[in-house]
């Protein structure tokens, strides 16, 4: 849903969206997505195809939501970006940490 989302297309999903709940939530909270309820199948179809009507006929609407998506995309750029960042900053040695000191070469023999 990102992809379309991105590029400020209106996006309609179903309702298991369990894989990426955290996108749906915040396309929800931001009125960015259309997402059809938990519906049997055989009424799954009419579902769909009323919704897709009328943001046909409605292309005000059609397109603010496609916009408001767009700026969810926007807001949330750079993520992969900054984590890797934090997560580099993480594995480098402090600046303020003492210098390591070389350990003398131990031999072992076996007897």
């Amino acid at each position: 849903m990102l992809e379309p989302a991105a590029q400020g297309v209106c996006v309609i999903t179903g309702p298991h969206t369990h894989n990426f709940a955290a996108i749906t939530r915040t396309l929800l909270a931001e009125d960015a997505l259309i997402q059809l309820p938990k519906i049997p199948l055989d009424a799954a179809a009419a579902a769909l195809a009323r919704v897709i009507n009328e943001l046909l006929s409605d292309e005000t609407r059609r397109k603010a939501i496609g916009k408001r998506a767009q700026g969810v995309c926007n807001q949330n750029r750079g993520a992969t970006r900054e984590t890797v960042e934090m997560i580099v900053n993480l594995l480098q040695p402090a600046s303020t940490a003492a210098p390591t000191l070389p350990l003398p070469a131990v031999e072992l023999a076996a007897k």
